[in-house]
């Protein structure tokens, strides 16, 4: 912007009689438009009253709007030093000069410089758009070109020597002197005009190119987005299968056997033909495919299958699964805990999850299990994956610790029979359970002659002794090696034995003083525990026990702080946890330490049969005999060391408990039942049994921890076990006395814990999921307790109480709710409230069917609820319908065995029987019976209850004989699985009465029904509503014989 002097010199120039030469004005620097507007009104002020003036002031507005109208250009050209804008504004500045002098020639060169102006201004835009364009810029400097000659024409015809000749001829000689000028700025300027539609065509069809491109790319990257989501959705899917099968990583072990094999060693079996033919397939027989390495125990079968492992992973190209069992850990000798393992291990090594393992994982989500289950059916998943690859190896050691090692075997070894690409080897002892199932497969025994030379090398390079080559060192090697008798464990253990020694007198003497056998090893190592001293031997003890009984594996925490319990103080004391350099030198060689996984275990299996088989004290000094392990013993100490951690101030009442503070508290929180079940009657332990189990809040507590920690499936059906075992040790001492299995209080305890687990944030609930099915289980069979104390009242309001909290917190249709109302509407059916408990099921259906999608689960419980209810008001119809609508949501996402589809079948044939289709209802009935049992086992309450179902069939169909004998069956099942005196046993009586009477066998129906009598009375009393029938019905029966 110019300054103020500036523009006071520019105007005192411009109003002077002569005006100053062109070649001036071009010369000042550029100005803006500011200026100008200040000229033109000094103008008006100093020409105010002039005529000629007055005349001009109209003409000259047009360039003001000129001027206004494209300021930014002019600006912009100005201030880059455009030549071309600079003689515009000298040109506009000389305009002024002229327009004072003569207004007809301004008003010609006017109209010329509007269109100058508009030209440029426009140039000045698609210049800056195009100015990448060549023939653009080409077209734009010709214009520019023509514009300067113009101007440069009219700066000539305007200076001081030519002014009066000009003002002359203006009128007769502009057109023709400038005509030429305007033709040729037209002329360039629509060239410009057509090479900036043709620049913008060709930049509109490369831009229509690139946004082609651009929507492909897009679809190109939208597609990898959806496959890179679908990608990242398959992974987590995956890696959630896989956490739901596998229970545990069986690659640790693999690789601590593998350690422990010595260079050279175990390459005899790689060269066995048996095992080249079971490798590579060259022989083709049902059974070539199965393989068993058999031998004695510490032959080495670990070591030779970890060799075997080995190889065919560096040589084939079939996935190679495997599984060490345990017998130490409950979950390493479970066949289904296996078969997770072997299929995690396959879909890891296949790439992608399988179908198959897919639709399983899927139905065990939906019905809310995070672990695998019996009624995940994993061995058929097994064999349908094994079907679809073309070919893999299976490797399971230590199969004859397992639970069920006959049931075990017979498992695989189906899949491997039915599937001739599946390569199957088993190493375990030749135990004859494993042999039978095993008949006809390839087996290779591990013979003496086999092994030996792998032993002499094993002894040839582990003997570091002083005396190296000289003949007690050979006379060493010699008595180890037949001592050892095809052992490797004996062999390593008389290494172990002879490396104290000094000289070769002492090494001599050691070796002969090595017993024969494991069992005189490990009878040397208690005696040289026997030696030690007192408070040492009774940490050995400890020691042993506690690393032989536990259910899995303790950590050294765990171990720690078990060993620090004092009989006497009957209390952890924390000065006497012992250090764990001790624990380690004290038991050896009998227990090892597993840094990798901080937990303690027997060396060898064979150990803890050494040390259980009390029988074998004759054969052991007495100082030796103090630590045989007398197993119902044992599980007292631990069961009552358990209950003393779990009341501990700081722990009985609370769901959270510090694991470094307290880290036994877990272990005895999950397995104390298990330990007491299992442990001899003692009535110091019953004691503390009955003084931590008689508050109601610290059973609950218990339970609830329990629900927070449990990692398995069922975790109510679990814990029911549990309370059904410790009754059952409760009254061992009484045999008759055995009131009930589930007692009101053990299933009012449940009842709560589910209650209080729904409450709990979801981020303090890491256990297992407990499905709206299992918890109606449970409250069913609570349904019966309450109805047989006579306290269904108080299970209502129980559930009432809940309901009434969650609606104020979380309002009327949450889901918890629902469930809720599920619970006691079952609790109303028990009491004969019958129609309000399907108005109350109908509520529940009515949230479920807002929050969830139509074939939820929960919704097709609550259907089924509706049949059933249906049923008992008479609506069979009704009954069957909602049933069939259950099952047929259930059989598309459940396998048929599954235990919701076999209680759905079994609710929808009850419909069928009291319809009056017994046939129906029969065949039905035996189809849920046959899952049961093998889901459930023969002796278990639900399984008993078919077979009842089964025999009021046979019943109705006319034939009393089988129903009568069925019925005994079932009495005997549930005296033997809920004791005489339960009220489900004592009502079986009153069935199996009440078919007598149909028989007409009337004294013998009185028998029956005076046994269910005499129970009921002494169980619930006289004035219970069984007992009550029962008597009324027993003198019916007696006043008609009369």
């Amino acid at each position: 912007m110019s300054s103020k002097s500036d523009k006071e010199s520019t105007l005192s120039s411009l109003v002077k009689d002569d005006p100053p030469p062109f070649e001036d004005v071009v010369a000042e620097r550029p100005v803006h438009v500011e200026d100008v507007w200040s000229e033109v009104r000094a103008l008006e002020r100093h020409h105010l009253a002039s005529r000629r003036y007055r005349h001009i002031s109209g003409t000259i507005e047009p360039v003001i709007d000129f001027l206004s109208r494209f300021t930014p250009v002019v600006d912009t050209f100005a201030q880059y030093g455009s030549s071309s804008a600079a003689l515009i504004w000298g040109s506009l500045k000389a305009v002024l000069v002229i327009a004072q002098k003569s207004v007809n020639y301004f008003h010609f060169i006017d109209k010329a410089m509007v269109k100058l102006g508009d030209t440029l201004s426009i140039s000045r835009e698609y210049e800056r758009m195009f100015v990448e364009e060549a023939r653009v810029r080409v077209a734009l400097s010709d214009l520019h070109n023509e514009i300067y000659l113009f101007l440069e024409k009219i700066r000539k015809s305007v200076t001081v020597s030519s002014w009066r000749i000009l003002t002359k001829n203006i009128m007769k000689s502009f057109d023709s002197d400038f005509s030429d000028n305007i033709s040729h700025i037209e002329r360039y300027t629509r060239i410009f005009n057509d090479e900036i539609t043709l620049a913008h065509r060709q930049r509109l069809n490369s831009a229509n190119k690139q946004l082609q491109m651009m929507v492909k790319q897009s679809s190109l990257d939208n597609a990898t987005l959806v496959n890179m989501s679908e990608s990242r959705e398959a992974d987590e899917i995956k890696n959630s299968a896989l956490r739901w099968l596998a229970q545990m990583d069986p690659s640790e072990d693999f690789q601590r056997v593998l350690t422990k094999r010595f260079p050279g060693t175990g390459n005899w079996l790689l060269n066995n033909e048996s095992m080249k033919s079971w490798v590579y397939g060259l022989e083709k027989p049902s059974d070539a495919g199965i393989l068993w390495v058999n031998g004695r125990a510490g032959s080495g079968k670990s070591v030779l299958s970890a060799v075997v492992l080995e190889h065919l992973m560096e040589t084939r190209k079939a996935p190679v699964t495997y599984f060490y069992c345990d017998s130490g850990d409950v979950q390493m000798r479970s066949a289904l805990n296996v078969c997770g393992a072997i299929l995690s291990q396959l879909t890891v090594q296949m790439g992608s999850l399988p179908p198959s393992i897919l639709e399983a994982y899927g139905r065990a989500k939906k019905y809310g299990r995070q672990h695998i289950s019996a009624s995940d059916n994993l061995f058929t998943v097994l064999s349908d994956v094994i079907s679809s690859l073309p070919g893999a190896y299976i490797i399971l050691d230590g199969i004859d610790e397992c639970d069920d090692a006959a049931e075990f075997t017979k498992s695989f070894a189906d899949i491997a029979r039915g599937a001739a690409t599946l390569r199957l080897a088993f190493f375990s002892r030749k135990l004859p359970a494993i042999q039978n199932e095993l008949e006809g497969a390839t087996s290779i025994p591990l013979e003496t002659n086999f092994v030996q030379e792998d032993i002499d090398k094993y002894l040839s390079e582990s003997l570091k002794v002083p005396g190296r080559g000289t003949d007690a060192h050979d006379y060493v090697l010699r008595r180890l090696s037949q001592a050892a008798d095809g052992m490797f464990l004996f062999a390593s253990l008389g290494v172990q034995s002879v490396r104290q020694a000094v000289d070769s007198k002492s090494l001599i003497e050691a070796v002969n003083n090595i017993p024969a056998g494991l069992d005189g090893i490990y009878g040397r190592a208690l005696d040289k525990i026997g030696s030690q001293s007192l408070r040492r031997r009774d940490l050995a003890r400890k020691i042993l026990i506690w690393v032989c009984c536990s259910t899995r594996p303790l950590t050294w925490k765990e171990l720690q702080m078990a060993l620090s319990w004092d009989n006497v103080k009957e209390q952890f004391v924390e000065d006497q946890r012992p250090f764990k350099d001790v624990v380690l030198e004290l038991c050896v060689p009998l227990v090892e330490y597993r840094a990798n996984k901080d937990t303690f275990h027997v060396t060898h299996f064979s150990v803890r049969g050494f040390l259980y088989d009390v029988d074998r004290s004759l054969s052991l000094s007495a100082v030796a005999t103090q630590f045989l392990i007398k197993e119902v013993d044992a599980h007292r100490q631990i069961a009552e060391i358990a209950l003393g951690s779990l009341t501990i101030p700081e722990v009985i009442h609370s769901t959270k408990v510090e694991p470094r503070q307290y880290p036994l508290v877990q272990y005895s929180t999950e397995n104390w039942c298990f330990h007491l079940a299992s442990s001899s009657f003692d009535s110091k332990l019953c004691k503390k049994y009955e003084q931590f189990v008689a508050l109601p809040q610290t059973r609950a507590t218990w339970i609830l921890r329990f629900l927070i920690s449990n990692k398995k499936p069922f975790p109510l059906q679990r814990l029911a076990k549990f309370q059904q075992s410790v009754h059952s040790w409760r009254t061992q001492s009484d045999p008759e006395n055995r009131e009930t299995t589930f007692t009101v209080d053990d299933l009012a305890d449940i009842q709560r814990a589910i209650i209080e687990l729904d409450q709990l944030p979801e981020s303090a609930n890491h256990g297992e999921q407990i499905s709206n099915f299992e918890r109606n289980i449970i409250i069913r069979d609570l349904a019966r307790a309450y109805t047989m104390v006579g306290k269904l009242d108080q299970g209502i309001q129980l559930f009432s109480s809940a309901l009434s909290r969650i609606i104020q917190t979380r309002g009327d249709q949450c889901l918890e709710v629902a469930w809720l109302l599920n619970s006691i509407g079952i609790l109303y059916d028990q009491q004969g409230l019958t129609e309000l408990a399907a108005s109350t099921q109908l509520r529940a259906l009515e949230i479920q069917q807002n929050q969830l999608p139509p074939d939820h689960l929960d919704i097709v419980l609550t259907a089924n609820e509706l049949g059933r209810m249906s049923r008992h008001l008479g609506k069979f119809r009704e009954a069957e319908a909602y049933h069939l609508r259950a099952l047929s949501a259930l059989r598309k996402v459940l396998p048929e065995p599954d235990l919701q589809v076999i209680w759905t079948i079994n609710t929808l044939a009850r419909s069928y029987r009291k319809e009056g289709r017994p046939e129906e209802a029969l065949f039905m009935h035996r189809q849920a019976l046959s899952g049961q049992k093998k889901l459930l086992g023969n002796e278990h309450p639900h399984t008993l209850w078919t077979m009842g179902d089964i025999a009021r069939c046979m019943r109705d169909l006319g034939d009393t004989t089988k129903a009568l004998g069925i019925l005994r069956e079932v009495h005997d099942g549930r005296v033997m699985t809920l004791g005489p005196l339960n009220p489900d046993t004592l009502w079986t009586l009153n069935d199996i009465g009440l078919l007598l009477e149909s028989m007409n066998k009337i004294d013998d129906a009185i028998a029956e029904h005076g046994k269910a009598l005499e129970g009921q009375t002494k169980v619930m009393g006289k004035d219970h509503a069984h007992t009550l029938w029962t008597a009324e019905r027993l003198e019916g029966l007696r006043a008609s014989t009369k």
